[in-house]
Formats: C-alpha cells, structure tokens, sequence
C-alpha cells in the first residue's frame, strides 16, 4: 500500500495514534503524556477508579489497532508522532497509585524517566518488536516500572497506601 492511498479510518487512526495531535508537538513523548494527565485526572475524578482500569483497557487495546494501521498505512515503525502508547503507558503508572498530586507528580516523572532510559528487558522489546505490540509493550512495561518504583517511594515517603 502507498501513501497516496486514503481509507475511511485515516483521520480517526490518526487522531488516536498522535493523540488529536499532540504527536506533532516536539518533545512528542513527554507532551503526549502531558496531555493523557488530566483526562486520565478526570476519568478517576468523575468515575472513580474502575473507570480508569477500563480506560487503560480500552486504550492498549484501541491504541494497538491504531498503531498497526498508523504503521501500515506510513509504512514507518514507531514513528515520534505515534503517543497513544504514551496515554496507555502512564494511564497503567496511575492505575497502581492512589490519586492525589503528589502520586500523579511521581508517576508521570517515572513514567518519563523509563520510558525515556528504557532499561531491561524495555530496552530488548523496543529493539527486537518491530510492530504495533512491540511500539506499544515498551511503554506498557516503563508503566509497571513507574507504578511499582512509585509506590516503593510513596512508602517510603510515608504517604501511600503501604
């Protein structure tokens, strides 16, 4: 399939997988979290915690798809504007931690700094899964990361649920 070809799901495709564009906003990574944190702050606000365990759901399920078509159809792999891998990422961080903001301030910096530094075995699924999965594990897996480090902190702290 070439670029020139167009389909019904481009523009939705699109806007999931660049995260209504913010994929476009340079660092792409860090903005696309930036932008998950108050809708992720809202799901839990207004529907309470399950809702976010269905979201987080929802997300790594539908962002999955997205990134295949995304890839397919740019015939790229994991391109800097791809960010709802980010959005699923941090949206499983904050469904380990309770929800007040110094939590959140934890969980997005970790999220951050595993996503970012990638450590094992991050590293080795960013390099050996050439496809969606692949794109979308490594930002699951710098989650757990960032949810577990995160409430070994917040015990540490004092100030979590430990």
């Amino acid at each position: 399939m070439n670029q020139t070809e167009r389909h019904w799901y481009d523009l939705p495709v699109t806007m999931i997988a660049e995260w209504f564009g913010v994929g476009r906003i340079a660092p792409s990574g860090t903005m696309g979290t930036i932008a998950a944190m108050p809708i992720l702050w809202g799901i839990v606000f207004f529907f309470g915690t399950q809702a976010l365990y269905l979201f987080t759901v929802a997300i790594i399920v539908v962002g999955s798809l997205s990134i295949f078509l995304y890839q397919r159809t740019r015939q790229s792999h994991d391109a800097k504007e791809i960010v709802v891998d980010e959005v699923a990422g941090i949206s499983l961080t904050l469904c380990f931690l309770p929800h007040d903001p110094v939590s959140l301030g934890i969980g997005f910096v970790l999220f951050r700094l595993f996503d970012i530094t990638k450590p094992s075995p991050i590293n080795i699924v960013d390099r050996r899964m050439n496809n969606c999965f692949g794109v979308m594990l490594d930002d699951l897996l710098a989650g757990v990361y960032a949810g577990l480090f995160g409430l070994g902190i917040l015990a540490w702290l004092d100030t979590g649920p430990m």
